[in-house]
């Protein structure tokens, strides 16, 4: 067996654990001393090494030390074995079409990350790490590719793999913080359309149609387009029902915020931390090929327990919220895409504390409903067993008197409902 199928092996068992880590976590709970896998995880495994800047996401503990074994290992690979510049373009270029396979996987962060069942930010890191390990090892390969042959834009495999090249860095820019804070919609859609039009370019590059290398390229290929369909069918099962129509919201503008009710085509079970990307054709010119997300901050429920309607707010910034405040409609149709969002289970607290600072009140309220309505639950169907909350504390810093507003109708529904002035 060659180096590069056993770094294959271990780079598919590296990321069939991280996809089980929700699991391996739950283990290593169970064998382990709670007090010290809790010192374990606070002091040595989360603590951040790189903080957050324009150019660069912080990098926890453990983190770095899952970096640092990934780079490694592909550096002994990309040496181990290679004794000429053929060799070494020959590795490189595998490397990168290996590392493209898990990059191609999703086409939206949020749905791979609520596919695998991982959080959005560690999908992020994941995303970032293959990508840029794809660009670096194009790098090599062009480098070594340079030495070996003479290099011609008239022969078309050279062509092909100066665009490939060309296409993958200019991919790899859109995913900068920077660019991404500054248009997320045109990062988004041309990231996307770059990283096809370079798998497309590779293809046509490779002299060989078969081989370990074009394996990668068409199971990578193959994946994309699975995960394509099946987001799409997800979006079409929630905002399609026979006889009724797509996702209605009301409208309500605020002094510096919106807020948007979406009467839903088909109900679902909402929690607290979910959020959805939404896409509102009516908003402007190309409102219908853009999609933003936004928190879930209230919603109602029907009989069987699942949301009929929901609820979002947003801080009127620049760009598309400033459009949605423009807007002379009251009324709009929506198509949904989600939920997404991993949800924090506070089953095993009797206290909560929820702490925001403006708009930052959208992410917790979901939480105070969540839990008074366990507790309602209980009281109602009188469970024995079940965990309820003695306390919720809601602090929230507001920026503006007016920004009460927001969110008034909503606090009065739970102290409401609130039969023990838990909230």
């Amino acid at each position: 067996m060659n180096v590069l199928m056993i770094y294959t092996y271990f780079l598919s068992g590296a990321i069939g654990l991280l996809f089980l880590q929700h699991f391996i976590l739950f283990i290593l709970k169970f064998l382990l001393n709670p007090a010290l896998f809790y010192l374990f995880t606070r002091y040595i495994v989360l603590p951040y090494i790189v903080r957050r800047s324009l150019f660069w996401s912080p990098i926890s503990r453990g983190a770095a030390f899952i970096h640092i074994l990934h780079w490694s290992g592909t550096l002994i690979c990309n040496i181990l074995g290679v004794n000429s510049a053929g060799a070494a373009q020959s590795r490189a270029g595998s490397l990168a079409l290996l590392h493209l396979v898990p990059a191609l996987w999703t086409p939206q962060l949020s749905f791979g990350a609520h596919f695998f069942n991982l959080s959005l930010s560690a999908y992020n890191r994941f995303h970032r790490a293959f990508g840029w390990m794809t660009l670096i090892q194009c790098g090599v390969h062009i480098i070594f590719a340079m030495r070996t042959y003479s290099f011609d834009l008239a022969e078309a495999s050279h062509r092909n793999g100066f665009i490939a090249a060309i296409t993958l860095s200019s991919a790899t820019l859109f995913f900068l913080p920077l660019i991404r804070q500054w248009a997320y919609e045109i990062f988004l859609k041309g990231h996307n359309f770059l990283s096809i039009m370079a798998s497309v370019m590779i293809w046509l590059h490779l002299e060989e149609k078969k081989g370990f290398d074009a394996f990668c390229l068409y199971f990578a290929l193959g994946i994309s387009v699975l995960t394509y369909i099946v987001y799409f069918l997800r979006q079409f099962y929630y905002n399609l029902v026979a006889g009724r129509p797509v996702a209605a919201a009301e409208l309500i503008k605020y002094q510096d915020a919106v807020k948007l009710t979406l009467t839903l085509a088909r109900p679902w079970k909402v929690r607290g931390g979910q959020y959805v990307y939404l896409t509102i054709p009516a908003v402007r010119a190309l409102s219908f090929a853009e999609s933003h997300p936004f928190s879930i901050v209230w919603w109602e429920e029907g009989p069987n327990g699942e949301a009929i309607t929901l609820s979002v707010l947003a801080k009127i910034e620049s760009g598309f919220t400033r459009a949605l405040a423009s807007s002379s409609h009251e009324h709009l149709r929506v198509w949904i895409d989600g939920p997404y969002g991993q949800c924090i289970d506070t089953k095993q607290y009797d206290s909560v504390i929820l702490i925001a600072t403006g708009i930052g009140v959208a992410a917790q309220l979901p939480y105070a409903k969540e839990l008074l309505s366990r507790q309602l639950k209980v009281e109602s169907e009188h469970l024995k067993g079940l965990t309820t909350p003695k306390r919720i504390s809601i602090v929230w810093e507001l920026e503006q008197e007016s920004h009460e507003d927001w969110i008034y109708q909503w606090m009065d529904q739970l102290l409401s409902d609130d039969s023990k002035t838990l909230v």
